[in-house]
């Protein structure tokens, strides 16, 4: 006869082990200039450590973003329903990483076409499992934002 509390209890085990191996990792921590708040961008891994997804952590409930929805491109921090920062790639593997296109409005146009720049990066793990963004093939871990009245006037990465 099966014992169904140690069955149960066994599988509890596996899924907790399997859950500890999932993990989070800040690719990149923004320091906005005008408040002095920080935010992070966090990668989220699975038991596999492939890409689960990305998020920015804001005030209110958190918006993640997966790989296919990063391939088609999307915003991931709004203000008055305008995208302020997103992200945009064509080729992102959720084991290998890709190249991402990071986009901040630069200029907003109450009659026009707002204006965005645009960063080129990676995401990608090195040699020893672990995720990063990396700009220029260094590794980025830090941004500055210079946020003024129509956009951000400057978005350093270091």
């Amino acid at each position: 006869m099966i014992n169904f509390s140690r069955l149960f209890i066994m599988k509890f085990c596996l899924l907790l082990s399997l859950s500890a191996l999932a993990k989070e990792t800040v690719l990149l921590t923004i320091h906005r200039k005008d408040n002095d708040k920080i935010n992070h961008l966090y990668l989220n891994t699975n038991s596999e450590n492939q890409l689960s997804n990305i998020y920015l952590d804001l005030p209110g409930p958190v918006k993640m973003y997966d790989a296919s929805t990063i391939r088609t491109g999307t915003g991931i921090y709004f203000q008055r329903g305008i995208a302020i920062i997103s992200l945009k790639s064509t080729d992102l593997d959720i084991s290998l990483g890709g190249h991402v296109e990071l986009s901040y409005l630069s200029e907003y146009k109450i009659v026009g076409e707002n204006k965005y720049k645009i960063i080129p990066l990676k995401i990608f793990r090195n040699d020893q499992g672990e995720w990063g963004l990396y700009r220029n093939d260094l590794k980025v871990k830090t941004a500055k934002t210079y946020p003024y009245t129509w956009g951000i006037k400057k978005f350093i990465l270091e």
